[in-house]
């Protein structure tokens, strides 16, 4: 990896993404291709490096990769179109992952998110989606009574910071389980994530503002994820 120092986004790298939304298709985007390396996967990589390191400091078993060819942090912007009825190529936002290891690919094992697009950004903590078996193991957890206490107060903590946390699913609870079980609303979750205040633009294009909100927020987030990692 490169010791290339996260300064910020610029401002055409919101351009180039309400563009994109307009002109999804495969001609323009030929056409940008050297924006989209400047502009884009160069900052984003300065980003995965500088607050990876950052990250790592007290989440040291964290992984990063700033490789762009999808095997690393940073999400690729093509769009797998073959269950989709929306055929458009390309994704009109930068996805980038911080990941604890563990079973499964790097998406199924909780991490923090980033999410950029045109109008600004976001980042998430936790679990987008839980994978069949883990879905199982948190199920138990969530009914025993120390670690579902445990992980009520956790979302509670979080709520009160301001953030909002979600993951509801189902309709009902589970099969299996009462009805009127104490925690039957985190029963019915198939994720369990925690997001972030949309954070402007212009926060966004200082490098220094916006590793400092990202920071706060990971350290905020990371009681749900060790939660996340223990239990699942």
């Amino acid at each position: 990896m490169s010791t290339v120092q996260f300064d910020g986004f610029s401002r055409d790298t919101f351009s180039f993404f309400k563009e994109l939304s307009e002109n999804n298709d495969r001609k323009w985007f030929d056409g940008q291709r050297d924006r989209y390396q400047e502009s884009i996967l160069a900052p984003a990589q300065a980003l995965v490096e500088t607050l990876g390191k950052r990250l790592a400091r007290k989440n040291p078993e964290l992984c990063y990769d700033s490789r762009t060819n999808g095997a690393g942090s940073i999400f690729r912007l093509h769009r797998d179109t073959r269950f989709s009825k929306d055929k458009s190529p390309y994704k009109t936002n930068l996805g980038m992952l911080f990941w604890f290891p563990g079973e499964g690919n790097k998406k199924e094992n909780p991490g923090f998110y980033f999410h950029l697009e045109a109008t600004g950004a976001l980042m998430y903590g936790g679990l987008h989606c839980l994978p069949r078996d883990k879905l199982a193991s948190y199920r138990e957890a969530v009914t025993d009574e120390a670690s579902g206490k445990k992980l009520r107060a956790i979302l509670r903590k979080l709520n009160r910071a301001g953030l909002e946390t979600g993951g509801s699913y189902y309709k009902r609870v589970p099969q299996g389980y009462p009805a009127d079980h104490v925690h039957a609303d985190l029963l019915r979750y198939n994720a369990l994530w925690v997001r972030s205040e949309k954070i402007p633009k212009k926060t966004a294009q200082s490098g220094s503002e916006l590793l400092t909100r990202c920071q706060k927020f990971c350290q905020a987030a990371a009681p749900l994820n060790y939660w996340l990692l223990e239990h699942t």
